[in-house]
């Protein structure tokens, strides 16, 4: 019981992570929204119909708070002096319910044939729900590109769709490495790391940079850029530490 409770709450932990995601891209859309209309035709994209991938991930969160809502329920009912024995089940089930579509929206990776020692479920599931992430990512990036193309939006959203694919393709190289469990899938995610990272200080420089230039010319304000600055130090930092955690696993390989 407690190993099934901590493979859900591996499940739950990643779903989160897929809902800060979507929820950071939907912000990005709508600062856009008004420039990728002129341009609808090269998006590819309109207000009423979102990308098959976008549409899934947007299901997956929804359920996952579904699945916050049954918790909230259940501990509810057991508190009380005479808890709903037929409730709670329903409860249950409807949890199961849930766990199960997920698994079968996104390939069925129980269907894999696994060794008792083997992957969880939900570990093969991961690697499922990061492969659509990272496949979103790519085509935010292609939408950015063909935008910035015509001069609609500025550099920087590249930047941040570049920033986007780099952090996908590293959880996905996270997640890959928990299924296979050796040390060439941990460099390879240690890697993906890096290049993440590396993302995060370009995006971090060009802001910066951004800033400081219209900081000169007095439209913004010092505490800005100070801010800025911060951002970029610690963005520095972590990709130092990325690249010592890489060359760590590569000398004890």
């Amino acid at each position: 019981m407690q190993q099934l409770r901590f493979r859900e709450e591996m499940l739950r932990e990643r779903l989160a992570q897929t809902e800060r995601a979507l929820n950071e891209s939907r912000s990005r859309e709508r600062q856009t929204d008004a420039k990728l209309q002129e341009v609808e035709v090269l998006a590819g994209r309109n207000e009423a119909s979102a990308s098959g991938a976008d549409a899934k991930l947007a299901h997956i969160i929804d359920l996952y708070h579904r699945l916050q809502a049954i918790d909230r329920e259940r501990s509810q009912l057991q508190a009380s002096t005479k808890p709903d024995a037929r409730a709670l089940k329903d409860l249950e089930n409807e949890r199961e319910a849930i766990f199960q579509w997920v698994r079968v929206s996104i390939g069925d990776p129980g269907s894999v044939a696994v060794a008792k020692a083997g992957p969880s479920r939900e570990a093969l599931m991961a690697v499922e729900v990061a492969r659509v992430e990272v496949a979103a990512a790519e085509k935010g990036l292609e939408r950015a590109r063909d935008v910035n193309g015509q001069g609609m939006v500025a550099r920087n959203e590249v930047l941040r769709a570049q920033t986007d694919l780099a952090h996908a393709r590293a959880n996905l190289a996270r997640a890959e490495a928990r299924v296979k469990g050796d040390r060439d899938a941990e460099i390879k995610a240690a890697q993906a790391q890096v290049d993440a990272a590396q993302a995060d200080m370009a995006e971090a420089e060009a802001n910066m940079v951004r800033l400081w230039n219209l900081q000169r010319a007095g439209a913004v304000a010092r505490a800005e850029v100070d801010a800025a600055d911060l951002k970029l130090r610690k963005a520095r930092t972590t990709l130092e530490a990325a690249r010592a955690d890489v060359k760590r696993l590569q000398e004890t390989h």
